[in-house]
Order: structure tokens, then sequence, then C-alpha cells
């Protein structure tokens, strides 16, 4: 994972598991086109705003998504990061979804957590309300980022930009 901010590498997204959810994590992508050296052949390449970046093994890696602007980022959940991907646990495991061999076991438990407390006598409603507060605070830093940039102020050192990223760390994969 690397840190724009210390221009260094740091641990892995599993090892900062609970990091991941106050310091959102996105995909390295290019934030403008222009060129760079590939890190395999050493040659120079030209890259477009948005494509993915690859690390000196040739691997897409994470980073911090300190100050800049969220859209266009692919946000890493903090919920794929609680076991290593590949482990038995993560087989287990089924709050994260960001493995293509996800078992039907898995998948059933993880549809059942969203739904089934909706129908709890007592807990239903304040279930459903606070999903529906959750529905409500996605569009709350939208809503924001808009006012913001309509009275010229920078949207990406912004609050709601950060909420809007803190929100998407918390939201499932």
């Amino acid at each position: 994972m690397w840190d724009p901010e210390s221009n260094s590498w740091k641990e892995s997204p599993n090892e900062t598991w609970f990091d991941n959810f106050i310091n959102p994590k996105i995909l390295a992508t290019y934030d403008e086109d222009g060129t760079h050296e590939d890190p395999i052949t050493k040659v120079m390449v030209q890259h477009k705003k948005g494509d993915k970046k690859l690390n000196s093994n040739g691997t897409y890696y994470y980073e911090d998504l300190g100050n800049r602007s969220i859209y266009g980022k692919e946000v890493l959940s903090g919920f794929d990061t609680l076991t290593t991907d590949g482990s038995t646990w993560n087989k287990l495991d089924f709050l994260d979804s960001d493995d293509i061999e996800k078992s039907f076991g898995g998948s059933l438990m993880r549809a059942a957590t969203q739904i089934l407390p909706a129908f709890i006598p007592g807990v239903g409603e304040w279930y459903i309300g606070a999903r529906v507060g959750l529905g409500m605070a996605q569009i709350l830093p939208a809503v924001g980022k808009t006012f913001e940039s309509l009275t010229g102020i920078d949207t990406k050192n912004s609050l709601f930009n950060r909420i809007e990223a803190w929100d998407k760390a918390l939201t499932f994969s």
C-alpha cells in the first residue's frame, strides 16, 4: 500500500484493517494524463487519467486517499480486509465479497444478515430507519460538494469529501 503523503510504502491493507475504515484506501490510478516508466519493462509509456498503476512486481496496489477527490476512484471496503484473501477464515468471512470464489454458504449468510434484522419485532423498525438514514448519508456529501463547487470552495479538502470516502469504506463491496 502506497502512502502519497509520506511518499513511501506501508503495510498491506489486510495488516491495517481497522485503519481502512478511518483512512479510506483507493485502487491506485493516475490523476491526470501523462507518461511514466513501466515498472516491468523500464520503458516510458503513456497513461490516461484513471488508468491503474502497477508496482515493481507488476501488480495493482492500493494507496491512501489523502486529500484527493473521491470521484472516479475505486474505494476499498474495510470489510474486505478483515481476513486475508485465500485463507481459510476468508472462505468463512461473509462480510468479505472481493473474492471470485465466494462460498454459497457465505453468500447466503451475508444476504441473511442484511435482510433478517428487518423482521425482528422491536428491532425491524429501527433497522429499516437506520438503513434509510445511511441512504441519506450517501446523498448528503454529493449535495454538500455541489454547493461547495457552486460557491468556489475546494471540494477535495472538504469535510463532505471525507464523509463520502468514509461511507464508501464502511459499505460492503
